[in-house]
């Protein structure tokens, strides 16, 4: 069992690694749709990071979010 403080921890890791995502994809490949938006919002932390990672050599946002 997680402690509140340790809840709160990762919410804010969690908002923060979307926050850099969004503006990662953004810079790269223009306004997003807003079905990745919500697929970003509610993504767990290693959704959010594989994207993450993804985004430095994808061409397109399906590299980002469908790659095998």
């Amino acid at each position: 069992m997680r402690t509140v403080a340790q809840q709160l921890e990762q919410r804010g890791y969690d908002k923060g690694l979307r926050h850099i995502l969004v503006s990662l994809l953004a810079t790269r490949f223009g306004a997003l749709p807003d079905d990745l938006r919500a697929r970003i919002d509610h993504a767990d932390a290693a959704s959010l990071e594989r994207w993450g990672t993804r985004v430095l050599s994808a061409t397109t946002l399906d590299d980002v979010f469908n790659a095998s």
